[in-house]
């Protein structure tokens, strides 16, 4: 007991797909902010996540700024990734 427990990036993927869910976009798009900043790399799943509640939402803008940091991260891979994110 006592022992603190460190986020990884499946921790933060789960917060921020539940509030995208629950339309709290403002809290999923902190925590992903917060993960970024932590130096933690998102994966497909919080990257699908994210833009599709942004889309949603209407913030255009917010979409775009996390797809060009999704193909600056596919372009710094040494090896090919065989996952898209599906915005709905």
């Amino acid at each position: 007991m006592g022992k603190e427990i460190e986020p990884d990036v499946y921790c933060y993927t789960v917060l921020i797909d539940g509030h995208c869910k629950t339309n709290n976009f403002h809290d999923a798009i902190d925590l992903y902010d917060e993960m970024i900043a932590g130096g933690l790399q998102p994966d497909i799943v919080t990257y699908t996540a994210l833009p599709s509640s942004c889309w949603r939402k209407g913030d255009r803008y917010r979409v775009m700024t996390i797809v060009d940091e999704i193909l600056k991260g596919w372009n710094q891979m040494t090896e090919p990734c065989q996952c898209y994110p599906v915005v709905f």
